[in-house]
């Protein structure tokens, strides 16, 4: 059965899944999703009146005495168009529509000393063309039989688990009158709900203030902050008001809110394309609301804590030295300071660039900054600009990133990679990496990951990269927050000076307390970084391992992950 002949059922729609590589049905108003054609509802009468509809075009044509003559022209053309010089053709598609196609003469294209009287290829429709090929060859994971069915069985478990799921934030206050309020009373159970995370100042017993929150969904992994940090978070959960406020908007509009909830919630901690494909979420995945609501949550204390002890590092090795001192001239001579332009690839929803932003309202006052989020989810966009930032659609095989800023080369200052390259560690993005830095003229690539070996370093470093690790080493290798850098001498530690102390305002992030018990022949929290080699084994060959066992941890090993 051809997918494109068939009218889908009311409320239905096609898309295409890059994880999996395959076709699939969802309805947009319930977010419920079938792989096969056959399995929408009410298909068979609609699949019968299409071929009704086709047997009857056919008998119209044969009686149309007018038809034989059409065929007979366009015989005609086509034996004339094979006369014609040859036409080469360059043109690709990409996900956002096809590129225009440029014509060239065969005999131009051949000899240089021709003169070209057709319009020339621009030379970024032919840097853009040969990303494509190279996108095109990009080899993708090939997934079993096995797996997909393993990952239809999953959604299958959530859809099940979602619908018989009770409570329900509507029926919460069902007879109170109030019920034409519900979107409000939602948003306000929602930030109530996210601010527990965040505790009160208390004072400790050498009398300095602190307080304690936490980062992951069960509240089981207190980190500590001081007054400082608590008035960060502050920020940042006001920040987050707004897009919860908008993530609510769209869970309303998408039917049964409490179901969208529950499917977004058992998404984000079910994890099936983990499970089924060992990659964490599809981008389906990332673009439903419900499940975009979990991850806004939990992720913005992650992503914020962790990029703002980045920048700690990155400020203490003498990256910032510059605008620092670029700030403070502008301030004496009454001029705007030179403008700082950062592109976070992976933003998703910009809690980086709302702690940059922060950061650097802090050490470079009066700095005029550009801050841009680029990712593959094109739904993060109204988040993103509610936080005040621009937000372009961008997958990082495309590459050509100044062209898809509009920018020249020397006019990006820094590119901010957060958890991205582990699912990229091939020679065509560390090429790209490598040619922000050297042709692009980039400063410099501040990256984030999770795990403490990082591949890209290696790959980055073989291309006569320099890259400054900025964790602590003395308890082995640690290569979570890095930096790729053309010019060696940009940052302290890799041009033999002295990195400066710093006094980190949220401590132990990213997570560090294992590393000292590790030396010491244990882990204190029994967890190893989720994404660590050694952790990574393939549970499906385990005979004990149950895909669909929701009431455990993701990792049976023992080793529990506090960013779960």
């Amino acid at each position: 059965m051809n997918d494109d002949e068939v009218e889908l059922p009311s409320g239905w729609k096609k898309a295409f899944s890059r994880s999996q590589q395959r076709t699939y049905f969802y309805h947009e108003v319930s977010g419920k999703s079938v792989w096969k054609i056959e399995d929408l509802p009410n298909l068979q009468h609609l699949i019968e009146k299409e071929e009704e509809l086709k047997r009857q075009q056919e008998k119209e044509e044969d009686a149309d005495p007018n038809n034989n003559k059409r065929s007979e022209l366009d015989h005609a053309e086509s034996e004339s168009n094979a006369k014609r010089p040859r036409v080469d053709v360059i043109a690709s598609s990409t996900e956002d529509g096809p590129l225009d196609s440029v014509p060239i003469s065969s005999k131009a294209a051949m000899d240089p000393d021709t003169k070209e009287t057709e319009p020339k290829v621009r030379q970024t429709d032919t840097r853009r063309v040969e990303e494509q090929k190279r996108k095109q060859k990009q080899k993708q994971k090939q997934h079993t039989p096995a797996q997909d069915r393993r990952y239809q069985l999953l959604y299958e478990q959530i859809d099940r688990r979602s619908q018989e799921k009770a409570a329900s934030f509507l029926r919460k206050h069902e007879g109170d009158g109030r019920s034409k309020d519900a979107n409000e009373l939602a948003v306000a159970d929602e930030i109530r709900s996210l601010r527990s995370w965040v505790g009160e100042i208390k004072r400790t017993s050498d009398g300095s203030k602190q307080c304690t929150y936490y980062q992951d969904r069960r509240k089981k992994y207190p980190f500590k902050t001081s007054e400082d940090g608590y008035k960060l978070l502050q920020k940042l959960l006001d920040s987050n008001e707004a897009i919860l406020r908008e993530n609510m908007r769209l869970i309303m509009a998408q039917g049964d809110p409490q179901y969208v909830m529950a499917f977004g919630e058992a998404l984000y901690e079910v994890k099936p394309c983990l499970k089924a494909y060992g990659e964490t979420w599809s981008q389906e995945e990332y673009g439903h609301p419900g499940f975009q609501r979990i991850y806004i949550k939990l992720k913005s204390f992650q992503r914020f804590t962790e990029t703002w002890a980045t920048l700690e590092r990155c400020f203490a090795d003498g990256l910032f030295d510059i605008h620092v001192d670029e700030a403070r001239k502008a301030a004496q001579s009454a001029c705007e300071a030179p403008i700082i332009r950062m592109a976070s690839i992976g933003g998703g929803p910009a809690f980086e660039l709302l702690a940059i932003k922060l950061y650097f309202e802090r050490i470079a006052p009066g700095a005029i900054l550009e801050l841009i989020s680029l990712d593959l989810q094109p739904s993060w966009k109204q988040y993103v600009e509610l936080l005040g930032f621009k937000f372009i659609h961008w997958n990082i095989y495309d590459g050509n990133l100044l062209e898809t800023l509009n920018l020249e080369p020397g006019q990006l200052t820094y590119v901010v990679i957060s958890y991205v390259l582990i699912y990229c560690t091939d020679d065509q993005t560390m090429d790209m990496l490598t040619s922000l830095l050297r042709d692009d003229k980039v400063r410099a690539i501040i990256v984030s990951e999770r795990s403490e070996s990082t591949g890209g370093v290696q790959m980055m470093e073989s291309r006569g990269i320099t890259v400054a690790k900025l964790m602590n080493q003395t308890w082995g290798k640690d290569e979570r927050q890095t930096v790729f850098l053309m010019d060696k001498y940009l940052m302290n530690s890799t041009s033999g000076k002295e990195t400066r102390r710093s006094n980190p305002i949220f401590p132990n992030v990213p997570f560090s307390e294992h590393k000292e018990a590790r030396q010491k022949g244990g882990h204190k929290l029994s967890w190893r970084p989720f994404h660590d080699s050694s952790h990574r084994s393939d549970k499906s060959q385990n005979p004990r391992y149950n895909p669909f066992n929701f009431n455990r941890d993701d990792n049976q090993s023992g080793h529990h992950n506090p960013f779960n």
